[in-house]
């Protein structure tokens, strides 16, 4: 496996996890879980998340660009229905735009004190 990619996995597992001041008892019903991370022979990422407070599990296939940048190649439902197909949204046809990593600054400020 990719290090690269597999370190990619833990951090959208851990982002998809993170909870900004939820009560303890809606803890379970808003924490959104990931059912499945694997990489495919070609490089894709791709994850199933369970959203609870959707009752919807969705599926991705995040790329990784020559440039390091991340892309949506596919976002569908549980049914099939897309969002992003081939790398493009399924409504308009424009390809998704490059992810591009947070520096430590923006990472700090979207996180806020962690201690």
């Amino acid at each position: 496996m990719n290090g690269h990619l597999s370190r990619l996995a833990l951090a959208i597992a851990f982002f998809l996890a993170l909870t900004f001041s939820a009560p303890a008892e809606t803890l379970a019903e808003t924490v959104s879980r990931v059912l499945s991370a694997e990489i495919s022979a070609d490089g894709t990422l791709n994850l199933r998340v369970y959203f609870p407070s959707l009752k919807q599990t969705r599926e991705y296939g995040l790329m990784m660009q020559p440039d390091g940048t991340m892309r949506a190649i596919y976002n569908r439902s549980a049914r099939g229905e897309y969002t992003i197909r081939d790398g493009k949204f399924a409504a308009s046809g424009d390809p998704t735009p490059p992810q591009h990593k947070c520096n430590s600054r923006t990472s700090a400020l979207m996180l806020g004190p962690l201690g």
